[in-house]
């Protein structure tokens, strides 16, 4: 996709309106509830900013150090780098990063956001372009061994101090002990990806990492139609 500057300003237009969606639904994060604003990005001389609506400070989202004006943590930093990524070269988030927990389910999503919500939040970035579609052939996800052959699975065991993880990036998965920074359990602050070394990785449940295996040893998975 073009990286001009006009299609950079289209692509900011639409990522505000993905932040205003994620602020309206579930734990409303990125809105000020007390004052109602909302945090909005800015295109400044090439590098995205981002006005934090708590601190009302613009925070630059190409830096790699602590961002000190920046009232969230580090899951959401990854989630705006990655929407960052999107404004300036037209990378799609994939839609898997907003992936619902079945009920019953032991570990919640990431979000912590209800499915109804979430689900919200996945449908109105596919409908802006910046959360890729769900396959819709015949088969249950087809791109998945491919993907997830291309990017590599972890060589390490998982021990209990640490999380089985996946990149939103690449696909690559393994655990976190793997992944650089990360020091503990259900710590997702600065856990890079060792296959493409993007800050983009999250933790998944036993459903998504059953998905996956299924994926790569016996391949697409034919849908049993009833007639």
């Amino acid at each position: 996709m073009t990286d001009s500057l006009e299609s950079r300003v289209q692509r900011l237009a639409l990522a505000n309106h993905f932040i205003s969606a994620v602020a309206s639904c579930g734990r409303q994060f990125f809105l000020h509830k007390s004052s109602g604003r909302v945090a909005e990005l800015r295109l400044i001389t090439d590098q995205v900013f981002i006005v934090d609506e708590a601190t009302q400070h613009q925070v630059n989202t190409h830096s790699d150090r602590d961002w000190p004006n920046f009232s969230h943590g580090g899951g959401l930093r990854d989630f705006i780098c990655s929407i960052r990524d999107y404004v300036i070269s037209g990378d799609q988030i994939r839609h898997e990063y907003f992936k619902t927990v079945p009920a019953g389910e032991r570990v919640v999503n990431h979000w912590g956001y209800e499915n109804e919500a979430l689900d919200a939040v996945r449908q109105a970035g596919q409908k802006l372009g910046i959360v890729t579609i769900e396959p819709t052939s015949d088969c249950t996800n087809p791109p998945l061994s491919t993907l997830y052959l291309n990017g590599g699975l972890g060589r390490k065991p998982l021990t209990h101090k640490h999380y089985l993880t996946e990149c939103n990036k690449c696909g690559w998965v393994g655990s976190s002990e793997e992944s650089a920074g990360t020091s503990g359990p259900h710590d997702d602050s600065d856990v890079i990806c060792p296959n493409c070394h993007r800050d983009d990785c999250s933790e998944i449940d036993t459903a998504r990492a059953l998905e996956i295996l299924q994926a790569v040893v016996l391949g697409p998975i034919p849908r049993i139609v009833s007639s």
